[in-house]
């Protein structure tokens, strides 16, 4: 269930326009590294993925980390992101978001 949540809200991202930033806000104030729900765990790997991408490191740095970051960016990132994802699904060497 949190593959599905975690490729949902990367699919999201990609159709914001005005709330994006706040939407990756939400993400990441909801991350739980650690949870049996699948949606913070979910939000977690999509806020580690994006920062990896966009900033160059594990975690944002507060929620004034993706203001200087245009939506286009965004958006092509968490496309890429999933495109990753989905090739890694196709080709079996996906492994799935887990807790931890």
């Amino acid at each position: 269930m949190r593959d599905v949540e975690y490729r949902a809200e990367l699919t999201e991202l990609p159709f914001s326009e005005e709330q994006l930033h706040e939407l990756l806000e939400v993400f990441r104030t909801g991350a739980r590294k650690e949870s049996l729900i699948p949606n913070p765990v979910a939000n977690w790997h999509v806020i580690t993925k994006l920062s990896e991408q966009l900033l160059g490191k594990l975690w944002p740095e507060g929620e004034r980390a993706w203001e200087k970051l245009s939506n286009d960016e965004i958006h092509d990132a968490a496309r890429l992101v999933l495109k990753r994802n989905t090739t890694a699904l196709k080709a079996g060497t996906h492994e799935p978001i887990q807790s931890g």
